[in-house]
């Protein structure tokens, strides 16, 4: 997993300090990016859906997630730096099990150095340098670094626990050792800010390569499909696998400031247990706009396919608004919407 050096060069880096010799790893890893690409999905009237990263893996054939480019009808990719942007024609194959998919790239596409994908399960160890090579909020080409932090099972399957930052944007990107090897896919990041991120074991895309078949058109991808991956649920942030909802309010509030108690429901979707679970909750007007917000954090441990209550606080004024009913054809509504949104969690050992 190491660069041979002659002996001269080797001679020359035990002068160089530890950083420096880290900085020189990076560097040449950096340089592999040349090969990864910035997808750019499109729906039927050719507007922009998605974007991701990619990567070469074969003259003409790009490794992404399918995540990525579900219910595109179209898109393109360019390459970091370049304003030049390359048709992506269809897929090649795609393996919904473990959301990888091989995109067979345009006649006019540029020949790129494809990446050498190992096989990862196995051989990669908790503690291991890794690099990851994306595009993040779009800002191409970036490079992160870190560690293997865990190699865990959900479901049947295997996936890399990570300490090099992804965001969205970076599902897609390759995830390398030190020896510019790809030992993952980078495919979901969990709960803000606490680099918990996962990436799906090379070698199941090194299966997918092998036994690529003919070419699928856009956008088709078996439903049944996508439904019973796990690797799948994971990767689209968490919304589809964790389930908020009902909202209660504790005790009637009789002033307008002060807090207000309520409860809601968190439903755990996936087979596998799940904790610290992070979700936003908007309270709107009857126009539709926001007027307030609260961030809450569910530190309990929810079992495969259960159910909890957590509690949460705000201004009372926001409860005297919601729980304020009206007649109208003779059934009584609430006066404001409320929205939920998973923001992340993290599967339970």
């Amino acid at each position: 997993m190491r660069f041979r050096l002659t002996t001269g060069a080797a001679l020359a880096m035990l002068c160089l300090p530890a950083a420096a010799t880290s900085a020189q790893t990076a560097q040449k890893i950096g340089r592999l990016s040349k090969s990864v690409v910035l997808l750019v999905m499109e729906d039927k009237q050719g507007q922009p859906i998605a974007y991701g990263s990619g990567f070469f893996v074969e003259e003409g054939t790009i490794a992404t997630n399918l995540h990525v480019v579900d219910q595109a009808h179209g898109g393109y990719f360019k390459t970091s730096g370049q304003k030049k942007v390359y048709d992506l024609r269809d897929y090649f194959h795609f393996d919904a099990d473990h959301d990888l998919a091989l995109l067979k790239a345009g006649l006019d596409a540029p020949k790129l150095q494809p990446l050498l994908v190992m096989d990862s399960l196995g051989s990669a160890e908790v503690g291991d340098d890794v690099f990851v090579i994306s595009n993040p909020k779009g800002l191409e080409g970036t490079l992160s670094r870190g560690i293997v932090s865990g190699v865990r099972l959900v479901g049947p399957d295997t996936l890399l626990q990570i300490t090099a930052p992804i965001s969205p944007g970076s599902s897609g990107g390759p995830v390398l050792d030190s020896a510019g090897q790809v030992i993952g896919i980078a495919v979901a990041a969990f709960l803000d800010g606490q680099n918990l991120n996962f990436a799906v074991p090379a070698s199941y895309l090194r299966r997918l390569i092998e036994k690529k078949s003919a070419v699928a058109s856009f956008p088709y991808v078996p439903r049944a499909a996508k439904e019973r991956s796990e690797t799948w649920r994971l990767a689209t942030s968490g919304r589809d696998a964790i389930e908020a909802g009902s909202l209660m309010w504790g005790e009637a509030t009789k002033h307008v400031y002060g807090p207000a108690r309520f409860t809601v429901s968190l439903h755990n979707r996936l087979r596998v247990p799940v904790r610290n679970v992070e979700m936003r909750i908007v309270f709107h007007n009857q126009a539709g706009d926001p007027i307030e917000s609260a961030v809450l954090k569910c530190s309990e441990t929810i079992g495969p396919g259960l159910a909890t209550r957590f509690i949460g606080y705000v201004d009372a004024s926001v409860q005297q608004l919601t729980t304020r009913e009206w007649w109208s054809y003779d059934s009584m509504f609430p006066c404001t919407p409320i929205r939920y949104t998973i923001i992340g969690f993290e599967i339970a050992e």
